[in-house]
This record gives structure tokens, C-alpha cells and sequence, in this order.
């Protein structure tokens, strides 16, 4: 065996390692050899020692190439996240255009919005300023129209008012009006002079007479000017007594038991204003109808139909009728019955109602209305210019109807209503006190309405109106008390022997 063979296998190194070995081993001096040839180093030794220097040369360039190797990788893996950041920032960039862009367009955007905003206040402030005109147009209009209507209705209600005294005074009186004139041949007729044989001539003429009359019999009483008193008592028979004016020709009576008429005659185109004073005592049950002219009337305690028709004379009424008719152009009127059916109509007259009930029917121009009632079923209430003013408790389903041109209408109703209630109005303003259910507000052809429900919203239905003039709904602060019957009247004395 070959001493100088290495009997240990070296172990497989680089190329670039033993490369490195063959330099070193090539440049050392030739006088080194010489110097420890004395000490000579086997060949194995000197081999293991180049094997070791080669191993840790090759070591040290195995660690700088993976430290180049590392740095490499940082410089890629920096570059790489370079490049990540140059394309965020590309993409930030881009979507910051992106932005600024879709910025641009709402600017644009809201600008034409603003300038459409802009366009649209100038066309309602054109339409509110057409509006306005023609609002204004129309009020005028329908100022106009309310005065000509005025006009005529006050030309018209005048005319009446002068062909109605016209009448009264000429001898139209003597067809006698709403008098039905029994043709039996037991009816009598009675003449009673101006003047007595005691009296002098243009002197009053007193009167006291008795004629029979059914209990449910009939009484008309026309005069001119002067007064009507009646009264009411429990005998069937009419008393008259007063006395007669210095312009009146006689007192005419006519009719019978179930129909009797009183008629105050007046010479053939007289025209002299000489008063009458008629007094009556009938049976509390019979049916009353009074026609003046000027002259006032007072009915107290029938229980029968009323019937009052006056030009300009005022008309006091306490009775307990179920039907009243009350009908004047100027003068006032006093009412005061528990009817049940009752019919109201005045020009400029004012109108007092009161413990009412069932149906009302009131027709006013400019005169104000003023009711209390109960247990109302049906009302209807119009008027022009005058205010009207209703007290009043409802039955189921009753039908309120309240009409006004330019005067308010005031309505006080139980809080505990049931029922609906629609306000129209014009320029006028409409309030209410009660609680409600619920409420809808609508403005269509500058026409204002309310439509209210109160309670369930079933009742009764209160149907008001009005151009100008304002409408309120307020609290019955009190139930109102049916009307307590009048006190009797005494019979007048008999006259003295």
C-alpha cells in the first residue's frame, strides 16, 4: 500500500474551492520548504491543513454568496414593493381624477340645478304674482256682484216694501187676502162705524165686541199702522177691544165660528197715517195669522199655527205653537216658542229666536240672526251680510246649513258632537274649539276648505259657508232650557154700563 496515499476520501468541494487550494499551495516560497524540511509535515497533514483552509475559504464564499443572495432578494423584493407603491400611488392618482371629475360634474350638476331652482322661484313668483291678479280681479268682480246684488235686492225689498203699503192703503184691502170666507149663509158680517153717534167727526172709535170661535177655529187681523196685541185664553170666543185711528172708516169682521176676520178699512184713497190699536183675546188653540204694515204685532200664549207678515212694523212672539211663520222687511222680530217647524224672513230686520227645536229655515239680508235652540233635525240659515249667531243641540243625523256672504257665522254646539263639519271660504278665516277626530285642509281655485269629523264622524253634518266673512265653532258652555210657557193673561174688564 502507497504510505502516501490518503486513506480518507476528502470530501467533494466546490470547483472554485480547490481552485483556490491550488493557488494558495502554488504560492508558497520555495525557502519555507527548505526551512521545515527539519520538522517535515506529513503529507497528510499538509493535505488535511489545505483541505481546512480550502473548506473555510469556500465556507466564507458560500456565506458572502447568500448574503449577496439575500441582498438580491431585498433589492427585488424592494424594488417589487417600489413598483406596488408607484402603481397605488398611480391608482390614488387616478382615482383622485376620478374624483376631482365626478366633483366637477356635481358642481356642474348643482349649478344647473340652482340656475333650475332659480328659473323655477321666478316662474312661481310670476304665477304667484298672476295669481294674485287674478285673485284681485275676481274679488272685484265679486264686490261688484255683491254690491249690484245689494243694490237690486234693496231696490227690489223697497219696491215690495212701497207696492205692499200701496196695497194696504187703496182699496186692494178690500179683496181681503189670505181670508177664506165661509159661503154659508150662517155667516154674519159687521159694520162698525168710525164715528158714534156720541163722537165727533175725525175722532177715535172705541171698540169692544165678541164673536164665537172654535177652539181650533182661525183669527186673520189685518191693520195698517198702529198695534196688534193678542192674547190667549180658554174660551171659544174672540174679544176684541181698542180702538180705532182717525184715518180708519170702520173695523170689518167677516166669517163664522171656524173662521173669523178682522179687517181695519180706510176710506178709498186715503192716505192719512192715523194709528189703530186692536186688542185680542182668542182661544189658545186656534190658528192666528196677522198682516201690518207698519203697524207692530204681539202674539202671547196661542198653542196653535202662527202666521205674522209685516212691511216695517216689529213682531214680539211668546207662544207655545208647533208652527211659526214669521215675515218682515225691516222691522225686528222677538220669537219665542218651543216650535217645531219655523220659517224666518227679514230685508234689514234683526231676528231674536229662542227655544226652538225640530226644523228652522231663516232668510236675512242684512239684518243679524241670533237663535238658541234644542233637538234641532234641520236648519237652514242664509243671509248676506248679516252676522248669525246659533245656540243650539242636535238630534241623529241632523242637517245644519249655514250660508253668508260677507257676515260671520257663529256656531256654539254641545263638545260632545258627533259628527262632520265642511267650512267653506273665500278670504274669510273659519276656527274651531271642539275636539276633533280628524282634519283635512285643501286650497283649490283660491277656495279654502275644512272638512272636520268629530267623534265616530257619525251625526250630524254641519254644511257652512261664506265669501268674506268668518266662521267659528266653539264650546255649548251650557244646555239650553226649553222655554217656560208664558204666564196667563187676565181678560180685560168689561166695559162700564
Amino acid at each position: 500500500m502507497n504510505p502516501c496515499s490518503n486513506t480518507h476520501k476528502a470530501p467533494a468541494r466546490p470547483l472554485h474551492a480547490a481552485l483556490l487550494a491550488a493557488v494558495l499551495a502554488c504560492a508558497i516560497p520555495a525557502h519555507a520548504a527548505d526551512d521545515s524540511a527539519a520538522d517535515q509535515p506529513t503529507p497528510s497533514d499538509r493535505a488535511q491543513e489545505l483541505n481546512d483552509r480550502a473548506q473555510r475559504l469556500a465556507d466564507h464564499a458560500q456565506a458572502m454568496a447568500e448574503r449577496a443572495q439575500r441582498q438580491a432578494e431585498q433589492k427585488q423584493q424592494q424594488a417589487q414593493e417600489r413598483a406596488e407603491q408607484l402603481q397605488m400611488a398611480a391608482e390614488q392618482r387616478q382615482e383622485a381624477a376620478e374624483q376631482r371629475q365626478e366633483a366637477e360634474q356635481q358642481r356642474q350638476e348643482g349649478e344647473q340645478q340652482r340656475q333650475q331652482a332659480l328659473q323655477e322661484r321666478q316662474h312661481l313668483k310670476e304665477l304667484e304674482t298672476l295669481d294674485r291678479q287674478a285673485e284681485r280681479e275676481q274679488l272685484k268682480m265679486l264686490k261688484d256682484y255683491d254690491i249690484t246684488r245689494l243694490q237690486r235686492e234693496a231696490q227690489v225689498a223697497a219696491q215690495q216694501a212701497q207696492r205692499t203699503a200701496q196695497q194696504a192703503q187703496v182699496a186692494v184691502l178690500e179683496s181681503l187676502p189670505l181670508m177664506a170666507v165661509s159661503p154659508d149663509p150662517m155667516q154674519h158680517k159687521h159694520r162698525r162705524d168710525s164715528v158714534d153717534s156720541g163722537d165727533e167727526a175725525g175722532g177715535e172709535s172705541q171698540i169692544n165686541e165678541r164673536h164665537p170661535l172654535n177652539a181650533d177655529g182661525r183669527v186673520y187681523v189685518n191693520d195698517i199702522a198702529g198695534t196688534v196685541v193678542v192674547n190667549a185664553w180658554e174660551k171659544n170666543e174672540v174679544l176684541i177691544t181698542g180702538s180705532l185711528g182717525s184715518s180708519a172708516d170702520h173695523l170689518e169682521v167677516t166669517g163664522d165660528a171656524s173662521n173669523l176676520s178682522f179687517v181695519v178699512k180706510r176710506p178709498n184713497h186715503s192716505h192719512s197715517s192715523g194709528d189703530s190699536d186692536l186688542r185680542l183675546m182668542v182661544p189658545a188653540g186656534s190658528r192666528v195669522e196677522v198682516e201690518t204694515v207698519s203697524a207692530d204685532a204681539s202674539v202671547r200664549g196661542t198653542r196653535g199655527p202662527l202666521k205674522i207678515t209685516t212691511v216695517s212694523g216689529d213682531v214680539g212672539v211668546d207662544v207655545q205653537s208647533p208652527e211659526v211663520a214669521v215675515q218682515t222687511v225691516s222691522g225686528d222680530v222677538i220669537l219665542r216658542a218651543p216650535s217645531r217647524s219655523t220659517q224666518a224672513n227679514t230685508v234689514s230686520g234683526d231676528l231674536h229666536l229662542s227655544g226652538l227645536q225640530g226644523k228652522l229655515a231663516v232668510d236675512t239680508v242684512s239684518g243679524n240672526l241670533s237663535v238658541k235652540g234644542s233637538s234641532f233635525s234641520d236648519l237652514k240659515l242664509k243671509s248676506v251680510s248679516g252676522d248669525m249667531g246659533l245656540d243650539a243641540s242636535f238630534l241623529p243625523q241632523a242637517v245644519v246649513t249655514g250660508e253668508s256672504l260677507s257676515g260671520t257665522i257663529t256656531l256654539h254646539v254641545p263638545v260632545n258632537l258627533s259628527g262632520t263639519a265642511s267650512i267653506k271660504s273665500f278670504s274669510g278665516e273659519a276656527q274651531c274649539d271642539l275636539p276633533q277626530t280628524s282634519e283635512v285642509s285643501n286650497t283649490r281655485n283660491m277656495h279654502k276648505k275644512r272638512d272636520l269629523v268629530f267623534g265616530d264622524g257619525k251625526g250630524v253634518s254641519l254644511q257652512l259657508s261664506t265669501f268674506s266673512g268668518d266662521v267659528r265653532i266653539d264650546r255649548l258652555t251650557a244646555p239650553i232650557a226649553p222655554p217656560a210657557p208664558p204666564a196667563p193673561v187676565a181678560p180685560p174688564a168689561p166695559p162700564a154700563p
